[in-house]
C-alpha cells in the first residue's frame, strides 16, 4: 500500500479540526447571543418596574405641576361648553388655579386641536389626580400596543422569541416612557400613530400612512409635525403626500 503524502494527511487533519470546531464556535455565540438577551431584558425591565414606583409616589403637588393639567383643562373647557374659548389663557389661568390652589407656578397652557380635547374629555369627568391615573395607564397601554404593531411589521423573522421579547421591553424602558408616564404626556398616541404609519408603509399603503401620521401627529404632539413633514415629502411619494394632506383635512373638519 502506498503512503499518503505528509502534506494531504496535514490537510486532512486540519480540515477534521476546524470541522469539529465549527459546532463549538456556534454554540459559544448562541451562548453569548442568550446572555446579552436576558441582560437587556433584564436591565430593561427593571427600568420599567422603576417607573411603576415611581409614578406611584408621585403626589398631588405634582400632579398639578405636570403636562397632563394642560390636557385635563382643555378637555373640562370643551366640555363645559367653551369651546370657542378653549384657548384663552384667563380662563385656562383660572381653571388651572381651581385645580390645586397650593400651586403657584403658574398656567401650563393647552395649545393641542380641539380634536385632542374631545378625545381626552372621558378623563375630565373625573378628579384631577385619578384622571391622570387613568390617562398615564391608557398611553402605557397604547405604546405597548405600537412596539407589538411595530415588530410585527418589522423583517425580523429569523430573531429568537426571547430576543423579539428583549428588543420590546428595551423599547418600552426608554427614558421616553418615562416621561410621558411621569408627565401624562400623549406620546403613546403619537407612539402608535407611527407604528401604525410605519406597518401601513411595509404594507405598500402609503395614503393610509400619510393620515395616520398627520392625524396621530397634530393630536398628541403638534409642535412635531413639521419634522414628520419634512419626512413625508423627503420621501417624494405622491402617495404619502395625499394621505397627510387628507389627515390635515380631517383634523381641521374635526376642529
Amino acid at each position: 500500500m502506498r503512503a499518503e503524502p505528509n502534506g494531504l494527511r496535514l490537510c486532512r487533519v486540519s480540515a477534521t479540526s476546524e470541522s469539529a470546531a465549527e459546532p463549538r464556535d456556534t454554540v459559544m455565540t448562541v451562548r453569548r447571543q442568550l446572555n446579552w438577551t436576558l441582560v437587556m431584558g433584564a436591565v430593561s425591565a427593571a427600568l420599567l418596574v422603576a417607573y411603576l414606583v415611581a409614578w406611584v409616589r408621585i403626589d398631588g403637588l405634582e400632579i398639578a405641576r405636570s403636562d397632563f393639567t394642560s390636557t385635563y383643562v382643555g378637555a373640562t373647557l370643551l366640555r363645559e361648553g367653551h369651546g370657542s374659548e378653549m384657548y384663552d389663557q384667563s380662563l385656562q389661568t383660572v381653571l388651572h388655579s381651581e385645580l390645586d390652589p397650593a400651586d403657584k407656578g403658574g398656567n401650563l397652557p393647552f395649545v393641542n386641536p380641539p380634536l385632542a380635547a374631545a378625545l381626552a374629555m372621558p378623563v375630565s369627568l373625573l378628579g384631577l389626580d385619578a384622571a391622570y391615573r387613568v390617562w398615564s395607564l391608557v398611553q402605557l397601554a397604547l405604546l405597548v400596543v405600537a412596539v407589538v404593531v411595530a415588530l410585527r411589521a418589522a423583517p425580523i423573522q429569523t430573531l429568537r422569541r426571547g430576543q423579539i421579547a428583549a428588543i420590546a421591553l428595551l423599547a418600552l424602558a426608554s427614558v421616553g416612557t418615562w416621561a410621558m408616564f411621569i408627565q401624562g404626556q400623549w406620546d403613546g398616541v403619537s407612539a402608535l400613530g407611527l407604528a401604525t404609519a410605519y406597518a401601513s408603509l411595509r404594507r405598500g399603503r402609503p395614503a393610509t400612512a400619510g393620515v395616520l401620521l398627520a392625524v396621530t401627529s397634530l393630536i398628541g404632539k403638534p409642535q412635531l409635525a413639521l419634522c414628520l413633514a419634512a419626512f413625508v415629502v423627503g420621501r417624494r411619494d405622491w402617495r404619502l403626500i395625499a394621505g397627510g394632506l387628507a389627515g390635515l383635512a380631517v383634523c381641521a373638519g374635526l376642529s
